[in-house]
């Protein structure tokens, strides 16, 4: 239902998800108790009050403020200033009666960092805003309006004490602060809206594939199908593997957060740093490889993808939030490199280990001197997924020994923002490794029948990432300009091999036609008839309304 209407995902993501995830993550057992059956019984309505107008998810720059009063056991929770105003908030402009917020604490005079606080907004019988709270509908947007995004301003709102989550830190009746063991937990319910944002992103862009394959395939000019035309094989067989490759990492990764996720204790938190650390790289990296591959779609579809009645246009539209909402790509792109910088000077260490596997290949580093790129590539394949990854391997443990150089500096700020490009290019050869490694090993246990198939998926995923990183392998000295003409050969030969099947693939996704919205991407084939007759449905299809008041008068003008 929720890839059917994006809008309404989004509401129920943000009260089950954010909301509900807030208080399962934060909240002690009596916390969960009261608030999370009320949750999932949508007997409140839930959403998440993070981001600021004037600072927008820079979560140090947040204003809101809860101060404590001992005398009463109530916070007070505060908006200072208009650039406090809480931003962009969803479900909060019309129908949230509760919001999980993100608020500076103070207790004693000192500030004592961002917790979360449940704040009622709303009467639930008639809507109205309580005591102290201002609320309103942030207006028309580029895509999703089925979502109400809000602003909250707090004036010296009072909650009980109780409604402060307390996992972690906790304020105790005569205002003693506990300090939480572990500093992160706060953002523990922003992985969960991670791991979600890179699912969604894989279905919208497999949507769009599928419509876009079954079009260009039954699309005839000059005698062939356009989608054998080299341009179209090459621009959409590598989207058709990138679905596969980033929604089977994506299933991956929220299996192990669903096992160990919500049961995070101070002993076993490493396993929330790497899954930030690589939720953070795939859904940067993955949502800008999800733009680009809709708006190729749309191009390779030519004029008809523009129309509103075959949906590609609305995917663009609707999709485009998540570049920036769920934490901007740019900003997680340099927080999953912190991580990175963080595991590689672990990994010098003899007893290091990789939680997730994601970074065991660090430990390889201390062999890097002897490596040789030329022994490497000697008599192998560039289809050779063992190659790939051993490739991007080796570029990932070079582009990380020269950041920790650039970095290795008293002026670290300066160095940072100097090497703002090298630092994201260091996460997005990361980003490849792991889901061509995911995806690899899940297809290896894959039934032998579709294993074949699946794996000229893979090879070309692979081959995919040694093309987008090419410059990089050359500037490495890792491969020859002839070596990178072979490469360009063989991912266009995979390219052809994929077409060949990539009906099969489509098919595979298993959308119904009531789910595409695309009568040019219907599954009988029937696509032109199809598009009439929706065109001929649509409301004054046939009529001239405003003929007679617009028209005729200037046609009797004689300008």
């Amino acid at each position: 239902m929720g890839g059917y209407d994006q809008s309404f995902g989004f509401r129920a993501g943000v009260h089950f998800g954010l909301f509900g995830n807030a208080v399962k993550t934060q909240g002690t057992a009596e916390q969960i108790a009261k608030w999370h059956p009320r949750v999932m019984k949508s007997q409140i309505i839930g959403c998440f009050a993070m981001t600021e107008l004037g600072h927008s998810s820079h979560l140090r720059g947040l204003e809101t403020t809860a101060t404590y009063s001992p005398e009463t056991q109530e916070f007070i929770i505060n908006t200072p200033s208009l650039t406090g105003t809480k931003w962009w908030i969803g479900n909060a402009g019309q129908i949230a009666t509760h919001t999980a917020a993100l608020a500076n604490l103070i207790v004693g005079g000192k500030s004592l960092g961002l917790h979360y606080f449940i704040v009622p907004l709303r009467n639930p019988e008639d809507g109205t805003a309580l005591s102290g709270i201002s609320v309103g509908h942030v207006g028309s947007k580029a895509g999703r309006n089925g979502v109400d995004n809000g602003w909250i301003q707090f004036k010296h709102v009072r909650i009980p004490r109780e409604n402060m989550l307390m996992k972690w830190t906790q304020v105790h009746a005569d205002g003693t602060y506990s300090q939480s063991p572990v500093a992160a937990a706060a953002y523990l319910p922003l992985i969960g809206e991670r791991l979600q944002i890179i699912f969604d992103s894989t279905d919208d862009v497999s949507v769009c594939v599928s419509i876009g394959i079954r079009y260009c395939a039954r699309r005839f000019v000059n005698d062939r199908f356009i989608l054998d035309f080299t341009t179209h094989t090459t621009w959409l067989m590598p989207i058709l593997a990138g679905s596969y490759a980033v929604l089977t990492t994506s299933r991956q990764l929220q299996s192990q957060w669903d096992k160990h996720g919500l049961a995070l204790t101070p002993k076993t938190f490493a396993t929330a740093k790497a899954m930030h650390g690589l939720s953070s790289a795939i859904k940067a990296w993955a949502g800008w490889w999800a733009m680009d591959s809709m708006e190729i779609v749309r191009r390779c579809m030519g004029g008809h993808a523009y129309s509103s009645y075959n949906n590609i246009q609305q995917k663009i539209n609707d999709y485009a939030v998540y570049t920036t909402g769920g934490g901007d790509n740019i900003v997680l792109a340099q927080q999953a490199a912190k991580y990175l910088l963080g595991e590689f000077k672990l990994s010098k260490k003899a007893n290091f280990q990789s939680i997730l596997g994601d970074v065991a290949y660090f430990a390889d580093q201390k062999n890097y001197g002897g490596f040789n790129p030329h022994e490497l590539t000697k008599g192998r394949s560039f289809k050779d997924v063992t190659l790939q990854l051993d490739m991007l391997k080796w570029l990932s443990i070079r582009t990380m020994l020269n950041l920790e150089s650039k970095l290795n500096t008293n002026q670290k700020k300066q160095a940072w923002d100097e090497n703002q490009m090298d630092i994201i290019e260091a996460t997005e050869v990361y980003y490849y490794y792991n889901v061509l490694r995911i995806f690899s090993d899940c297809v290896q246990t894959a039934e032998n029948s579709i294993k074949p198939l699946l794996t000229d998926l893979v090879q070309l995923f692979g081959l995919t990432a040694l093309s987008k990183l090419i410059k990089e392998f050359l500037i490495a000295g890792f491969i020859s300009g002839e070596q990178a003409a072979t490469i360009k050969q063989e991912h266009l030969s995979v390219c052809k091999k994929v077409r060949a099947s990539s009906e099969t693939f489509v098919d595979a996704f298993n959308y119904p036609d009531w789910y595409l919205k695309a009568p040019l991407g219907i599954r009988d084939g029937n696509m032109y008839e199809a598009y009439f007759d929706v065109i001929n449905n649509v409301p004054d299809a046939r009529t001239t309304p405003f003929w007679n008041d617009l028209v005729l008068p200037l046609l009797k003008s004689n300008l």
